[in-house]
């Protein structure tokens, strides 16, 4: 018999022994074939008996045989497990850890950790923390932490930190993440922010407003604004990355460039990849993680 199961474990430092990547805390709307809608996040899925379990936003467990779920749900539960089994198999080849953890605040903010193959708990690893402008850490991390694996860095990624959240919540749930992500071991010299599209935009902001030594920012298809009266930190490294036929980012370049340096007196790079508004590839990632850590692509 075959079970994919989710683990869930809460406070600062526990983690998931084995391969956590069926961590998975997405709330996502659901449809019955009866044609009735409900949100829940996948738990489980027995594939002998055909059983999905499932847990609603309250935290409640219920199960469903998956042909009771719509056909397009039905598809994800595969693809899910399918992604999980990939997942799973990439980690074992690069050696790295990922965690899925939680923060014991009145929040309980999700969010997941990355230690790469050559980490060390010595204080000299650097960190970056992404977002998501959909607010789903796990995709981001999926998306990203094999760069983090071939250039060293510490990865972090949250849920719940989407476009949709305003900034006075999103400042209250960063405060209560930061002192979780402080308990890590890294180079306190070393820490980043970063994002895609409007996660980049909070990344620069939080940057504003968290009085540490931020070393730089990773903006991937993201913009200051169209006045420039956002603050971000000073003396900084700004590594942006577009893909060539992303009209909206690459038309607020020059002006954002030109802030940066001449008003917040940043280092930035610019680095492009084929595509459009979109997640940059691991390649292009890499190069410009290489470049944020001052150091050439291997």
């Amino acid at each position: 018999m075959k079970t994919i199961t989710l683990l869930i474990l809460v406070g600062a430092t526990m983690m998931i022994s084995a391969f956590p990547s069926s961590a998975n805390t997405a709330i996502r709307a659901w449809k019955g074939v009866d044609g009735k809608s409900f949100q829940a996040l996948i738990v489980n899925w027995d594939t002998t008996t055909d059983v999905v379990s499932l847990s609603d936003d309250k935290g409640q467990a219920f199960t469903m045989k998956r042909v009771e779920l719509s056909l397009a749900d039905q598809a994800y539960v595969r693809q899910w497990v399918n992604n999980r089994e990939k997942l799973d198999q990439k980690l074992k080849q690069m050696g790295g850890t990922m965690q899925f953890l939680q923060t014991t605040g009145p929040s309980q903010i999700d969010y997941y950790v990355y230690h790469p193959s050559n980490f060390k708990a010595d204080g000299t690893a650097p960190l970056l923390i992404l977002f998501s402008p959909s607010g789903t850490g796990y995709k981001m991390m999926l998306r990203h932490f094999e760069a983090a694996e071939k250039t060293g860095f510490t990865l972090i990624t949250v849920d719940r930190f989407s476009n949709h959240l305003d900034r006075a919540t999103g400042k209250k749930y960063f405060a209560e993440l930061l002192p979780y992500l402080q308990t890590l071991a890294h180079n306190p010299q070393k820490i980043f922010l970063g994002g895609s599209s409007g996660g980049a935009l909070r990344a620069y902001w939080l940057s504003s407003q968290f009085d540490l030594p931020w070393a730089g920012i990773y903006a991937n298809g993201g913009w200051l604004g169209r006045d420039h009266t956002m603050l971000c930190r000073t003396h900084m490294r700004v590594a942006m990355i577009n893909g060539h036929k992303d009209r909206a980012a690459l038309h607020y370049t020059k002006a954002d460039t030109d802030y940066l340096v001449d008003k917040r007196q940043c280092d930035v790079a610019l680095f492009s990849f084929e595509g459009g508004h979109q997640l940059a590839p691991t390649e292009s990632q890499i190069e410009a993680f290489n470049w944020l850590l001052e150091k050439s692509d291997l």
